[in-house]
């Protein structure tokens, strides 16, 4: 016979939930946007520049998963390099997003069936809208605009790190080098 959650939990794992993006909302491009200017380097790995929010207290979704909070810019593109950040997904948990600034960026998503990523239609996103990541849905976002994207995010930890040999309790995993691993409207 199959576990079930008990009602009580789900509800206050809906709860935490709400409880993350209450905190998300609450988080103007003021607070975040000095933090960003500061930060000159973009992690390669990711094509992304995040800053840690510490003053934003963590919540606790369930036992030992916590979710902190992030803010991150995505460069403008030219011509000669489109910007976006790297396709990936994770196993474990959501992630919710909040968009500050910018206008007509797109996000992708995807999933990975077989080894190959089947990718949704692209969806252009604005300031004031809010994405969540469901868990392993594979996401890029990626910038068009002559502008930075500025955001918001929540997640665990583990999120931020890849998956490799040497960090085996990473939970970020590059889509890349799989079939159709790239949305195609990126490689245009």
């Amino acid at each position: 016979m199959a576990e079930r959650e008990h009602p009580r939990e789900a509800g206050e794992h809906e709860e935490q939930e709400q409880e993350v993006m209450e905190r998300i909302r609450e988080i103007t491009h003021e607070q975040v946007r000095p933090l960003l200017d500061a930060e000159s380097g973009v992690k390669k790995d990711a094509g992304i520049i995040i800053v840690p929010l510490p003053d934003v207290q963590s919540v606790e979704l369930e036992p030992g998963v916590t979710y902190d909070y992030y803010a991150a810019r995505v460069l403008p593109s030219s011509a000669d390099h489109p910007n976006f950040v790297k396709p990936h997904y994770h196993e474990h948990g959501k992630e919710p997003y909040r968009f500050l600034q910018g206008t007509g960026f797109e996000m992708n998503t995807g999933t990975v069936q077989d080894g190959r990523v089947e990718w949704a239609e692209p969806q252009v996103v604005h300031a004031g809208e809010e994405f969540v990541i469901g868990e392993s849905q594979v996401h890029s976002l990626r910038n068009n605009s002559t502008a930075p994207v500025d955001f918001v995010f929540a997640c665990p930890k583990s999120h931020l790190t890849t998956n490799t040999p040497e960090t085996p309790d990473g939970d970020r995993y590059f889509t890349k080098d799989l079939e159709n691993g790239l949305p195609p409207q990126y490689e245009q």
